[in-house]
């Protein structure tokens, strides 16, 4: 498979682990790949012949991780099934949730024990992955009443863990954007205001334990920094990387208020 030709222009990553890399093409209909840019060898994961009579099973997203008590590397899929019955309006068709996972070892698909949960998930590919948890940034709670958060899936307990995010500091006048990195291995949410001259009102916060509300560490606020449109990611030292509003790579140094260009554009 030449992996290359469907990513022209873009690739976005599920996740990296020991060099294997899971590219986002499954959302795109095409095949759930596993590849080693090293070596540029992929595999093609075969699809699911798992079937629902309940209906018609539509995939989410994927997650992809490392079981670090069997030593194998999983990919998680989380599904809706719904019925596909045209005669049916939006609101009386019943959807409900389910999670397959592959192990690279056995190359197989099976259905995980515990249910999972009908959250939204947020596609703006704010996930995360660190000490065998695969998080998405995701809508929490019953409706009417959604919290922000992470869902989180445990890769060696196959459960599913939810995390509301903290309070205070996450609303600003002009908007709010949320966006989660790892940090230190630790889950990290940065929120900062949609203002996109300077970046102001931003703050940073770690969690401790997944699925404990209370265990959100706040770190440090950043800012006002003038002329910069979003945080990108971290780095050593808890140095992030910024994007100024010319789209070039900066790297700012929290402790030392240092700014760097690293003279990178788009």
């Amino acid at each position: 498979m030449n992996l290359l030709k469907y990513c022209q222009h873009k690739l976005f990553l599920h996740n990296s682990i020991n060099g294997l890399v899971c590219p986002d093409l499954n959302v795109r209909g095409l095949d759930i790949v596993l590849w080693n840019p090293a070596t540029n060898e992929t595999k093609v994961v075969p699809k699911s012949g798992i079937s629902y009579p309940q209906g018609r099973a539509l995939s989410r997203d994927i997650g992809f991780g490392f079981d670090f008590k069997t030593n194998d590397y999983k990919v998680v899929n989380l599904l809706e099934i719904y019925d596909p019955d045209p005669e049916l309006y939006f609101y009386d068709i019943n959807f409900f949730y389910v999670a397959e996972v592959y192990c690279l070892s056995t190359g197989s698909w099976r259905t995980v024990s515990t249910s999972a949960p009908g959250y939204f998930i947020d596609y703006s590919y704010y996930r995360t992955y660190t000490k065998g948890m695969f998080s998405w940034s995701a809508s929490i709670g019953d409706d009417p009443d959604f919290f922000p958060g992470i869902l989180s899936f445990d890769m060696s307990n196959e459960i599913f863990l939810t995390t509301t995010l903290p309070n205070g500091d996450l609303e600003d006048p002009n908007g709010t954007w949320r966006i989660f990195f790892v940090l230190n291995e630790l889950v990290s949410l940065v929120t900062f205001g949609k203002d996109r001259e300077r970046l102001e009102n931003c703050f940073y916060w770690s969690l401790l334990e997944f699925g404990v509300k209370e265990s959100w560490s706040k770190l440090f606020p950043i800012g006002p920094l003038m002329g910069i449109e979003k945080p990108l990611g971290f780095w050593k030292n808890e140095s992030l990387f910024l994007r100024n509003n010319e789209g070039q790579l900066l790297l700012y140094d929290p402790l030392a208020q240092k700014m760097t260009n690293l003279q990178v554009d788009g």
